[in-house]
């Protein structure tokens, strides 16, 4: 914090050219320091009105990014916990099936942060390995683990481009040669409702299904009703999980146009 707030670059003089800019971002900068110290003193206020304490040992205060439950946690993103993945960047090249198994385990618990896995898995998988490995299989290895390096999640822009597509019809179901073919994993889904089903103790009556279009995976929800607010919730439970799809394919029913 020290650092912060007093940086080598504000020993500036009045008399520069870029003074007016500097002093600028630094007061800013302070102001921010500021507002987050007001902030967390507005939450210790109220948690000491309801008799609730906070271990100062484990309080983390003024930082921009925090390391909890396996992840790294900064302003809009998140990523794999650096000190997790330090085993397997560690690892050296597998010499035996029991050391490439290991590894193969511990790529594939990370397998969410690796766009294409499974293909890019695939050389050290397909068929009977043999030791060493072959360059093709040395260069998959070395390509996951500089991969998972650099895995982060954003935030999801509201001012990207989020496509959802419909079929033509208004009263039958399109063909799969109409639509466009997934090239990668979650790239397309497509979302329908399985309707009507017997009626659960909860009162769901209705099955949201979504259907990965690359890999052909199913998830399915219990839902009561086919609004539009039940697909919401619904495909937002997959998308913080996996992230966006470009493209979101439906049967045009109301739950699917209506705003």
């Amino acid at each position: 914090m020290d650092k912060l707030l007093k940086p080598k670059d504000l020993d500036v003089l009045p008399t520069d050219s870029n003074a007016a800019s500097v002093f600028k971002y630094w007061i800013a900068t302070f102001e921010s320091f500021l507002q987050t110290v007001e902030t967390g003193q507005a939450a210790i206020h109220a948690a000491s009105k309801i008799n609730l304490t906070f271990n100062d040992a484990k309080s983390v205060v003024a930082v921009t990014e925090i390391d909890i439950l396996g992840y790294r946690i900064s302003q809009g993103s998140i990523r794999p916990d650096p000190e997790r993945l330090r085993p397997l960047i560690e690892l050296p090249i597998p010499k035996s099936s029991k050391e490439l198994k290991r590894c193969l385990g511990m790529f594939a618990y990370y397998a969410r942060w690796i766009h294409n896995f499974s293909g890019k898995i695939k050389p050290l998988t397909a068929g009977k390995m043999h030791f060493p490995l072959q360059s093709d299989a040395v260069t998959a290895f070395e390509s996951l683990r500089k991969e998972l390096l650099s895995a982060c999640l954003k935030r999801i822009d509201e001012n990207e481009t989020f496509t959802v597509e419909c079929n033509a019809s208004d009263f039958a179901i399109a063909t799969q040669e109409h639509l466009v073919k997934a090239t990668s994993a979650w790239e397309r889904v497509s979302v329908d409702f399985k309707r009507p089903i017997v009626t659960s103790p909860r009162g769901n009556r209705f099955l949201f299904v979504v259907v990965g279009e690359y890999s052909r995976f199913p998830f399915a929800f219990a839902c009561k009703d086919t609004s539009a607010s039940s697909v919401v919730k619904c495909l937002s439970k997959l998308f913080s999980l996996f992230g966006f799809s470009s493209y979101v394919h439906s049967a045009r029913g109301l739950s699917s146009v209506e705003n």
